[in-house]
């Protein structure tokens, strides 16, 4: 039987005629390390340069199994709001609030979604979070209510009863 190679940093045994350790790139003959080199990548054009921006912040967005049931239930959680605001206008205060949080939560949950990628539960997701994805979060969820409610005041101001 032939007597093994062996590897001095990884401890990998091969056949006398192997020449480079394919675990740590080491000549086995010489003891050098042999650099790696990275094949070289063609630039992006700009929309592949946005694709890529919009799959690192927010991956869901090209994911369909997740866009898809996080569009409905986003949907879902603002319909729960509207309820909520139906239930306030009506004079049933403390019923509508409730009702009004759990639509936001629910709308929330599919910006969770929508930025992550997966079916995580908002406060696992909302630990991993880094810096730029609580910007997306917070702009996500609260620019549509504040739109909605700036659009409210800007109708009432047109019609005064």
């Amino acid at each position: 039987m032939a007597e093994m190679r062996h590897c001095w940093r990884c401890r990998a045994d091969y056949p006398p005629e192997t020449v480079v350790c394919v675990r740590c790139g080491i000549n086995l003959l010489t003891g050098e390390e042999i650099p790696k080199q990275e094949p070289e990548e063609a630039p992006l054009t700009p929309w592949e340069k946005v694709g890529a921006t919009v799959a690192d912040l927010t991956p869901g967005l090209l994911r369909p199994i997740v866009w898809i049931p996080a569009l409905l239930l986003g949907a879902g959680g603002w319909g729960v709001i509207v309820m909520g605001g139906m239930l306030i206008q009506a004079g049933v205060i403390l019923s509508g609030v409730p009702v009004a949080a759990l639509g936001l939560i629910l709308y929330a949950q599919a910006v969770v979604w929508t930025i992550t990628g997966q079916f995580w539960l908002m406060h696992t997701a909302l630990v991993e979070f880094e810096g730029c994805h609580w910007t997306i979060f917070a702009v996500a969820v609260f620019s549509p209510g504040i739109a909605l409610i700036l659009a409210l005041k800007i109708l009432a101001g047109m019609h005064p009863h």
